[in-house]
């Protein structure tokens, strides 16, 4: 539609290990979707390695199938989706080199990154720590990380909690977007001024 402006492009980076972190990042992307995002998500806009090596099989010599694949998915990632994008949002909840590497070349890329962990676990250091067990080397190819804590006992309570989610990434993306004396306005509508004169 002439003079519609462009939705800003997500890349989001997360594990696809097995069904329930699929089922998480398909939940979560909908709802990013539905507040005006376009979204890639590899297990649905990518290519899967099973498909693939099938697509492949009798093109090149079957020893190099694997390498193959894995060079067509990285370069599809990186190179195509990745530098298209506006924002990383990454799903630290697993220890996946993959998504390290997405955010590290995001960060080169200057793209805007979110990092998050809905994690109840630590793999890395204290869960009490601002970075939730996340080890630090990854937490600082993000603009912004944050714990989001999903304890949900209920199918309606689940669908709260990443509602919740969408919106604080909703929150974060919307801040970059507003020019700093805004967010400065916002702030002092906040708290009163004498809250302010305190820092």
């Amino acid at each position: 539609m002439a003079g519609r402006k462009p939705r800003i492009r997500i890349f989001y980076a997360a594990s696809l290990f097995n069904g329930r972190e699929n089922l998480f990042n398909i939940l979560l992307n909908e709802r990013l979707q539905s507040r005006g995002y376009e979204t890639f998500l590899s297990q649905r806009d990518g290519f899967q390695f099973p498909e693939l090596k099938k697509a492949l099989k009798g093109m090149i010599p079957y020893e190099m199938l694997d390498k193959a694949r894995g060079d067509i998915i990285y370069f599809f990632d990186i190179g195509m989706k990745l530098a298209g994008c506006d924002v990383v949002v990454a799903n630290m909840n697993e220890l996946d080199p993959q998504i390290d590497i997405e955010q590290a070349y995001g960060a080169l890329m200057g793209k805007f990154g979110i990092g998050f962990t809905t994690n109840g676990t630590s793999p890395y250091g204290s869960l009490e720590s601002c970075l939730g067990g996340v080890h630090y080397f990854s937490e600082h190819q993000c603009h912004v990380f944050f714990r989001h804590e999903m304890h949900a006992k209920t199918g309606r309570e689940a669908g709260k909690s990443y509602d919740e989610l969408a919106k604080k990434i909703d929150m974060e993306i919307t801040m970059l977007k507003t020019p700093m004396i805004l967010v400065l306005l916002m702030i002092m509508e906040m708290f009163p001024i004498e809250v302010l004169q305190r820092f």
